[in-house]
């Protein structure tokens, strides 16, 4: 028997943005939605989706396969460059498909959006519901998201201004020096 988990992200007009998971096994079925915290992008609710959507492989029993399936490919490169993750939620994953892989056969599958694909549309419809719920969302973003999020916006203006003078070094090669020894 194997386990299908489909996930989406989507932001609607008020730049409010929610997740949805779609499980599906031959006799079973879980769908969620959820909204997001403020100022998160399309793509972290997609990486929320897929975290949540492991976290919920709990309540199903799975014989040998489970099938993570998302229209969301730069969800996949990101994960598939392992090494490169940094984030909480990318860290979240990996270290769940990482214990799943031991008992399971995972395949984390591009799907393509919008062409009638059943558990994507129910996922998707999930994800655009979960955005207009009006429930507080769980899961705040972290500094360096919102740093992120307000340094793209505007380029020029920081979230919190930067106070120390090698902020304003004007040359290529600057160090940092720090006065204590290496022990420290």
């Amino acid at each position: 028997m194997q386990v299908k988990v489909y996930t989406d992200g989507s932001r609607n007009d008020s730049d409010c943005t929610g997740s949805g998971i779609y499980i599906k096994t031959h006799n079973k079925e879980l769908k969620i939605q959820r909204r997001n915290p403020a100022f998160c992008s399309v793509f972290r609710s997609e990486l929320i989706a897929i975290d949540e959507g492991l976290d919920s492989l709990s309540s199903f029993s799975c014989s040998n396969e489970i099938w993570i399936l998302t229209d969301s490919r730069g969800s996949i490169q990101h994960l598939a460059n392992w090494h490169r993750v940094r984030d909480n939620i990318g860290m979240n994953i990996l270290n769940k498909l990482k214990s799943l892989s031991v008992s399971y056969r995972i395949h984390l599958q591009w799907i393509p959006s919008h062409v009638n694909i059943e558990g994507n549309e129910i996922a998707d419809a999930l994800a655009k519901a979960g955005a207009d719920d009006v429930s507080v969302p769980s899961a705040p973003l972290t500094y360096l998201e919102l740093f992120s999020r307000a340094k793209c916006r505007n380029k020029t203006i920081w979230l919190i201004p930067p106070v120390h003078h090698w902020y304003k070094g004007s040359r290529p090669c600057g160090c940092l020096s720090v006065d204590c020894n290496r022990r420290y």
